[in-house]
Parts: C-alpha cells; structure tokens; sequence
C-alpha cells in the first residue's frame, strides 16, 4: 500500500466518523487526484472519485475555499 492508499484509507475513515467534515472531502480529493497524476492508481475511475468527492464538499459548503480548489 503506497502512501496515497494509506491517505485515503484515513480519509475514508475519518469521514465515516464525521461524514459532514468538509475538509477531509477536500483532502480525500487531492490524494485521488495525486494518485491519478502520479498514475500510482490502476483504476480508471480515479480522476471520476476525485470530482466526485470535490462536489460532495461544496455540496456541503459552498464558501470552504478547499473545497473549489479541488474541483478547479
């Protein structure tokens, strides 16, 4: 498991415990996306769970600036 694994282990972890926690969105995006960029991932969807994700935090907060950022 490489460290964008483990990353977005904890994200995912971090966001069952508090699924309204916008910043762990935002993180849990930039892992995808630097695992898509690096092309560490195999899967094809990679770059798809990033926007994703990045939806969902400005779904839940629409002025968190992470949460753009990740999209743009």
């Amino acid at each position: 498991m490489d460290r964008y694994e483990e990353a977005i282990t904890a994200f995912k972890t971090l966001l069952t415990r508090n699924p309204d926690f916008v910043p762990a969105y935002a993180q849990l995006a930039i892992c995808y996306l630097l695992q898509w960029g690096s092309q560490r991932s195999q899967d094809p969807q990679t770059l798809e769970q990033a926007l994703t994700i990045s939806q969902k935090a400005i779904a839940l907060n629409d002025f968190a600036p992470w949460s753009h950022a990740t999209l743009g």
